[in-house]
């Protein structure tokens, strides 16, 4: 598929110049129009600003864009190592990039990438763990839905950030970063196993067993490993993966929390992530023998009033635990059968 056309910035503000100076239209039209000319001739218009302010004293046009203004924000606080706007400099692109996919492209064509890696490493290697917190939002909100932007280096450090770092609210927040990273990205997915991130989050689900928003994070973030998910690629490592995790004991601690387990939607997705896990018999008859399928049963009869309980957000446990019983658990079992 051919790749769209794209113009500089020079070239568009030339235009509404061009349209102002020469066609006499106000900054509006002029803007209108050159935006409606570049479509036409199926430019894309994801990396430019299209919004401006006439200078008061001057009359010149200056570039208004909120994504930009944060980013240079955070550009010049790193310069000037002013921890407070850089705060507010992060916590303003985090807001702009979740409002809409065309900020996320935008803040991608402005190098927001190479930027907000800047960010990180310069708080983790300060040990400013608040503005850390909130680079990582930013690099969250950022990479939603563009995950495969995330290059090798950034990989890289949100694997070292796993395994380095132990405060419940930057673990929760590097899980996230590395899960929406690996999303649509296979590339991804294998740096990050390549990087040795198995072991660290199954360690991590027993390390943070009692919060509930790691476990969730952690299970999503497993399971995201084993998606085949990436249309680029014409084969995934998907089932290695998920062969790779139960190699790292991850079946036994998952059903050792489930044990003990008081929130539902945390063991709803300890459940689903056990199902994607499921992948081979031997697995399936390993859950069964760990006491897997009665503590799922269990489960199910408990919570069955979660179907209901829309207010109490429990609505997914039913049909995720029926997941894990339709992965040929119960089938074939030398005994012929089991008693529940």
């Amino acid at each position: 598929m051919a790749q769209p056309k794209q113009i500089t910035q020079e070239t568009f503000d030339a235009v509404v110049r061009e349209n102002m100076e020469e066609f006499e239209m106000d900054l509006h039209e002029a803007v209108q129009d050159a935006v409606d000319q570049f479509k036409t001739q199926g430019v894309d218009m994801s990396n430019l600003i299209t919004t401006y302010v006439k200078d008061a004293d001057t009359g010149d046009l200056k570039h208004c864009n909120p994504v930009k203004d944060a980013l240079d924000k955070i550009r010049t606080s790193l310069q000037e190592d002013e921890t407070e706007s850089l705060l507010e400099g992060l916590k303003d692109l985090s807001l702009e990039c979740d409002k809409s996919e065309s900020n996320r492209k935008f803040a991608a064509s402005k190098d927001a990438l190479n930027l907000l890696f800047s960010s990180c490493n310069h708080c983790y290697l300060l040990k400013d763990k608040t503005n850390l917190a909130a680079s990582l939002d930013a690099l969250c909100s950022f990479l939603h839905g563009q995950g495969d932007v995330a290059d090798s280096k950034m990989i890289e450090f949100l694997a070292n950030c796993l395994k380095e770092l132990k405060e419940e609210f930057l673990v929760e927040k590097i899980i996230k970063a590395i899960r929406v990273s690996c999303i649509k990205s296979e590339s991804n997915r294998q740096s990050f196993v390549v990087s040795g991130i198995m072991p660290c989050l199954v360690a991590t689900l027993k390390d943070f067993r009692q919060s509930p928003a790691i476990i969730k994070e952690t299970c999503t973030a497993l399971r995201v490993l084993t998606f085949d998910d990436d249309m680029s690629v014409a084969f995934g490592k998907a089932h290695e993966h998920a062969k790779l995790i139960v190699a790292e004991n991850a079946v036994a601690v998952i059903l050792d929390i489930m044990e003990t387990c008081k929130d539902v939607e945390m063991a709803s997705e300890l459940c689903v992530t056990l199902s994607r896990l499921a992948v081979r018999n031997e697995y399936c008859k390993d859950i069964v023998d760990q006491g897997g399928l009665k503590m799922v049963l269990k489960l199910l009869q408990d919570h069955t009033s979660s179907q209901v309980s829309l207010h109490l957000g429990q609505s997914n446990l039913v049909p995720r635990v029926n997941g894990l019983l339709g992965q040929r658990v119960v089938a074939r079992l030398d005994s012929g059968g089991m008693e529940f």
